[in-house]
């Protein structure tokens, strides 16, 4: 039986779609970490415009559009740089406007979670000078935009091939660093605020890393308070479920993390580079897109993670397009990309209110739906990943009012890339409204959309 035929007044079926408030994940609840993202020390617009640099209205407008996803965790990379701290990317390294960055990320509601970057490169980390960052945030009455509680040591030490920087002489010292575990003394013993350290932010997560990963909480976990690590699966869900299942059990299974220690994808997107046909890159300009970054977070914050896409704008596309037409973007302007509404589908932004609580149990039967819930503020965030088919969800809520009010959002589905007015470059639009009645919303969800249903408004 259709949603007409229910709206008519015929008897309604079983619900196909269930949320139990009353049953909680345990240790899922949701934070201002939760959802977050990267600020690429690049830039976008042929690499002149971010959030600091450009003309002073342009980079105002890239703020101004980032702080419409609303209050966001947001990773920049920075460096001591002998006194002049600034950003520690390879390619884009500055001299002098850390503060600018970090100010920056302020100004829009944001949570700065700094990488400290080594010397010469990504992990070449001095204790003294990670010391001297904390420092320069944390000891100057907020004038360099601080205070930064919120740090990674280094950067994916597993990079590279040969050239790597390996992670012995990231654990232990050497090649220039000191080791994280010197690194993370200096930098607590260098403020009296309390800091959450993190490491080892590894290019992935796969069975042949597991050797790197359980080497680094063996010499490391006692020293570190979240467990980073980056992925770049695209439309394959499951790895990231696997991921976090196997990356909570190491931690779980260690006293000095166990019940302490966090997880966090601190760098996803549909893939890490744009190659065509390669793993159908185009889709990173689709409502495909949208759909897998939706679930990402889902997947990974039903499990007590925290979920930080990459990024602003740095190599494949992130989350506005560089405007010249660069990886399959529609040029002479500025989109926010499909993957860009995938995170505000989780986090309201300027539209609607953030989730809060815990992750809520959910179950459905309907074929290529994922459902997520939240138990505080209850929003129900459900993606329908068919490329054609849609579905008519009868959503059923338990350890919740029989009667109260509620609201629909839904992403507007575009699949064609070259595009520019295509519903996948749109903000989400409100569908429904209204009282529900019996415990049961109904609403219909197109192909390749990701719906928002908010209880209580």
């Amino acid at each position: 039986m259709g949603l007409a035929a229910l709206l008519t007044g015929c008897a309604p079926p079983a619900a196909n779609t269930t949320v139990d408030f009353a049953a909680a994940h345990p240790g899922t609840g949701l934070s201002a970490l939760s959802f977050g993202s990267c600020i690429s020390t690049y830039a976008g617009d042929t690499r002149t415009v971010n959030i600091v640099k450009g003309p002073a209205a342009e980079s105002r407008s890239w703020r101004s559009t980032l702080g419409e996803l609303g209050p966001l965790a947001w990773r920049i990379p920075l460096t001591w740089n002998g006194g002049r701290p600034g950003s520690s990317a390879h390619g884009a390294r500055s001299s002098g406007d850390a503060g600018d960055y970090v100010a920056a990320i302020r100004s829009i509601g944001g949570t700065p979670v700094v990488v400290v970057g080594g010397a010469t490169g990504d992990n070449d980390v001095r204790a003294a000078d990670a010391a001297a960052l904390v420092r320069h945030f944390n000891d100057a009455g907020g004038r360099h935009g601080g205070p930064v509680e919120h740090w990674i040591i280094g950067n994916e030490p597993d990079n590279g091939g040969d050239a790597a920087f390996g992670m012995d002489a990231y654990l232990h010292g050497g090649k220039g660093g000191s080791g994280f575990p010197a690194v993370a003394a200096a930098m607590r013993a260098a403020t009296t605020r309390p800091l959450s350290i993190a490491g080892p932010a590894l290019v992935t997560w796969a069975d042949y890393k597991e050797a790197n990963y359980s080497a680094f909480l063996d010499a490391c976990g006692a020293d570190a308070d979240v467990l980073d690590f980056h992925m770049y699966e695209g439309a394959h869900l499951s790895r990231y479920s696997a991921a976090m299942t196997w990356l909570r059990g190491a931690v779980a299974s260690r006293p000095s993390t166990a019940g302490r220690m966090t997880v966090r994808l601190g760098e996803y997107n549909w893939k890490w580079h744009y190659e065509e046909p390669e793993h159908g890159a185009h889709q990173f300009s689709t409502s495909r897109n949208t759909v897998a970054a939706a679930c990402t977070i889902g997947r990974i914050v039903e499990q007590g993670g925290w979920a930080h896409q990459y990024a602003d704008h740095n190599g494949p596309l992130g989350l506005i397009t560089p405007g010249d037409g660069e990886h399959g973007a529609p040029a002479g302007q500025r989109l926010r990309t499909p993957s860009y509404f995938g995170i505000k589908m989780w986090t309201g932004g300027n539209l609607f209110r953030r989730p809060t609580g815990s992750m809520a149990t959910c179950t459905t039967a309907l074929p290529e739906v994922e459902v997520f819930a939240s138990t505080g503020e209850r929003n129900v965030v459900l993606a329908n990943k068919a490329p054609d088919s849609a579905q008519d969800v009868e959503l059923a809520l338990r350890g919740a009012p029989l009667t109260g009010t509620y609201e629909v959002w839904q992403t507007v589905p575009g699949m064609d890339p070259a595009d520019a007015g295509g519903g996948q470059w749109q903000d989400p639009l409100r569908i429904r409204s209204g009282t529900y009645q019996g415990g049961r919303i109904l609403f219909p969800a197109p192909a390749m959309t990701v719906s928002t249903v908010l209880l209580g408004t």
